[in-house]
């Protein structure tokens, strides 16, 4: 798993209203960072995921049934099946929610940055920051929890 990012400025909802007025200095732009976390879901270390749910105090037998439903899991291209031992099952209803787990740990550490605030579903993360010098911060942040997280 590795991040595609893409950082672009955002105007302040106030500066954006033609009827507001607003001090000079309350006038500026936002670095919004955008991260796609590609082959995201395809990529879950399934062993740390369940070990995440562990350390979180997720019921046993929660982590049992989420395992079973990890475990033996088939693909199937044309004719061929295949099994699969990483990622969460493409289409599933749980997905979301069992990757939204996954990156609960990065969400978290980004979120504790100062001037930072990260939002998520799925592999599709936004991070609003103070300036672009923390923009980059967060993204090289998001980039070594990939590499952890592999």
């Amino acid at each position: 798993m590795d991040v595609l990012a893409f950082i672009t400025e955002a105007k302040s909802y106030h500066e954006r209203s033609s009827r507001a007025r607003i001090p000079p200095q309350l006038r500026q732009q936002y670095p919004i960072a955008f991260l796609d976390l590609r082959k995201a879901l395809d990529t879950v270390s399934r062993a740390k995921l369940l070990q995440k749910m562990v350390n979180k105090g997720i019921n046993t037998g929660l982590v049992r049934a989420i395992r079973d439903l990890l475990t033996n899991t088939r693909m199937h291209i044309d004719d061929q099946k295949f099994t699969t031992y990483r990622g969460v099952p493409q289409g599933a209803v749980t997905s979301p929610f069992l990757f939204n787990f996954f990156i609960d740990d990065l969400l978290f550490e980004l979120n504790t940055m100062a001037r930072v605030k990260a939002y998520a579903f799925a592999d599709d993360i936004v991070i609003c920051c103070e300036s672009t010098e923390v923009a980059v911060r967060a993204i090289l942040k998001a980039d070594t929890w990939c590499l952890i997280n592999d």
